[in-house]
């Protein structure tokens, strides 16, 4: 994928906490001079803030929105049901994009070369069929950490075991079988869908499986960093055949474009972004903020949210707590 005439279609699964990091990948492709096509759904584009201001200071930056195939009144809450219905609907949608693109290429005055390869979203697996079928190279990027990742591609092997299902209740009982965890890892750590009481509930089926194309990808593409994560790399070295590690994303983007990113940083979010924040944040000592986040997936209960709050206000260290 070497020269002007590469370039990328990269599909996120829509939600914020997967959109931003791979926006910021597409950032760092176009500074690089590649070519790089960033598909949305309809909904989720119109809410992007300012995507003409990305496409202005990154020319090769290019937006693209397909229906999701759902209604307009889907509340398009994230859980198995979404996951599933995204993933069968939406398929065609985007399979007539990527021909549309090349058919656009192919014309005389094209300033766009046809697709090179497709970044997909570890959720965004049908991805991987439409780009069998074109002919196309597809890297896999995922959000979680490789921990998360590297467990769910053992689930098989878990339940081979007998170690899945639970046959108690007791969720501190260590979990072995997942190479370069041992002694790190127990049932309450494990993703909420390995509750379930039978090995063959469609919800556990579903993640198992999706997994489980991920090892289709010509290369996987990791928002960490090697040293980090070395043992479990070099497993999961043994399965895919290229994995590049790239984190922080946001940090190596402000390292090629300098503090222009952080402007920019916000043109790509959902939300209408107040930075009255950053004021209050220098006007901290170094290193002294906790800053919390839980991203999209996780639900907190009242009581939660209210123990978090006193933990966080006894500490007796100034905090900014993210919350959509």
């Amino acid at each position: 994928m070497a020269g002007k005439q590469s370039h990328v279609v990269i599909f996120p699964f829509p939600l914020q906490g997967h959109m931003k990091p791979l926006l910021c990948l597409a950032e760092l492709l176009c500074h690089a001079g590649l070519h790089v096509t960033y598909v949305n759904t309809h909904q989720n584009h119109k809410r992007l803030a300012n995507p003409q201001a990305l496409s202005t200071h990154f020319p090769t930056l290019h937006f693209e929105s397909i229906s999701d195939g759902l209604p307009d009144d889907h509340p398009r809450a994230l859980n198995s049901e979404l996951l599933i219905a995204f993933k069968t609907s939406i398929r065609p949608h985007f399979r007539e994009l990527l021909k549309t693109i090349s058919l656009k290429a192919e014309s005389n005055d094209a300033l766009v070369p046809p697709p090179s390869c497709i970044m997909a979203d570890g959720l965004v697996t049908f991805a991987f069929d439409v780009a069998e079928e074109l002919g196309l190279p597809i890297l896999s990027y995922n959000v979680p950490c490789p921990g998360y990742l590297w467990t769910c591609l053992c689930l098989p092997k878990l339940i081979e075991d007998g170690q899945l299902p639970f046959q108690d209740d007791d969720m501190t009982v260590e979990i072995t079988g997942v190479p370069g965890m041992e002694g790190l890892l127990y049932r309450q750590d494990l993703p909420g869908f390995c509750l379930v009481k039978q090995a063959d509930h469609p919800v556990l089926q579903f993640f198992m499986n999706e997994t489980q194309i991920l090892k289709r990808a010509s290369a996987l593409i990791l928002d960490t960093v090697y040293e980090l994560d070395a043992p479990l790399l070099s497993h999961m070295g043994l399965i895919f055949p290229k994995i590049y590690t790239l984190g922080p994303l946001h940090a190596l983007l402000n390292s090629q474009i300098g503090d222009v990113s952080r402007g920019l940083a916000s043109h790509g979010s959902l939300w209408k972004s107040d930075l009255n924040y950053m004021t209050w944040l220098d006007s901290q000592s170094s290193r002294s903020v906790i800053y919390v986040s839980f991203g999209t997936f996780v639900q907190l209960t009242r009581a939660q949210v209210t123990e978090f709050w006193y933990g966080l206000v006894n500490s007796g260290h100034p905090f900014l707590w993210a919350r959509n």
